[in-house]
């Protein structure tokens, strides 16, 4: 990055250093300069500045002048991002166990804020009415459907969760289940699982698509797709918000979907709870 060359000036000579720090200095006003005009500014000459341009690999004045603008733009951005950020390297632990459920509560608002009601209902129906259930997700995802997965079976429910796609197992069993598939990626656009939702597609299984917002690529392969909400932050808060937001959509669906033979769940609820604690009842009158 040019930037990061300018503040390291590695072998500059003085007069490469005052132009380094003229740039560093007022990097946005740079496209108005030529040249000569930064060569004033740094007292300097526009030959030593041509010069430099070339020592940093740009093709040009003008492709230097391109390169630190964007540059500027992002690290303009980046610092925006870092003054909304909850934690900072002063954070006290303290701090941080006050705001964690704040950062909960907010992805849970704005998720349920921006849930579409008639589609969690559709989803629900379909896998009523679905011989299994399949998640997929990569990295932090399929933790994500792991859980999910789980919880679905839980209640009886035929699931498993995939790290990614086996076309083969998909093809062979095509024919024997009626199946729902649920593709998990907090940005969207993760190829894999765009692919896997295309696959799934193509090959009549149900899809439903949970991503970012901005996801239209996963969005446009699948028959249903609901938003993950996500914070725009840096500082790994997105995988926070992103997970939580997952999380809350598909608590949504389980507890639907176990309420819909709630005794049959009670009674098997209370069934295990005796297999582990003890069948017998309390007598009267014992502690």
């Amino acid at each position: 990055m040019i930037l990061e060359q300018l503040k390291k000036a590695k072998n500059f000579t003085g007069s490469e250093k005052m132009i380094a720090a003229y740039v560093l200095k007022h990097a946005e006003e740079l496209e108005h300069l030529t040249a000569a005009d930064l060569a004033g500014e740094a007292f300097t000459s526009k030959a030593t500045v041509i010069r430099l341009c070339k020592k940093l690999g740009t093709k040009g004045y003008q492709d230097f002048k391109r390169q630190v603008g964007v540059e500027a733009l992002e690290a303009k951005r980046v610092s925006a991002l870092l003054e909304t950020e909850p934690f900072g390297e002063n954070s006290s632990y303290e701090d941080i166990i006050q705001k964690l459920p704040s950062i909960y509560d907010g992805a849970v608002v704005n998720t349920k804020l921006s849930l579409n009601h008639n589609i969690i209902r559709r989803v629900v129906n379909r896998i009523r009415q679905a011989d299994k259930v399949e998640f997929y997700g990569m990295g932090i995802t399929y933790t994500t459907a792991r859980a999910a997965a789980f919880k679905l079976m839980t209640i009886g429910i035929e699931s498993s969760a995939y790290n990614g796609l086996n076309e083969h197992n998909i093809v062979a069993g095509r024919k024997k289940k009626k199946k729902v598939a649920v593709i998990l990626s907090f940005t969207g656009c993760n190829p894999g699982m765009v692919s896997a939702a295309k696959f799934l597609r193509d090959q009549g299984v149900y899809v439903v698509g949970m991503g970012g917002g901005a996801g239209e690529e996963l969005r446009s392969c699948c028959n249903e797709f609901i938003p993950i909400y996500t914070a725009k932050q840096i500082m790994s808060m997105e995988v926070i918000t992103s997970i939580t937001s997952a999380n809350y959509i598909l608590d949504v669906i389980f507890v639907s979907l176990m309420v819909d033979n709630y005794q049959e769940n009670v009674d098997a609820a209370v069934e295990i709870y005796k297999m582990r604690h003890g069948a017998e009842e309390p007598q009267q009158g014992e502690n």
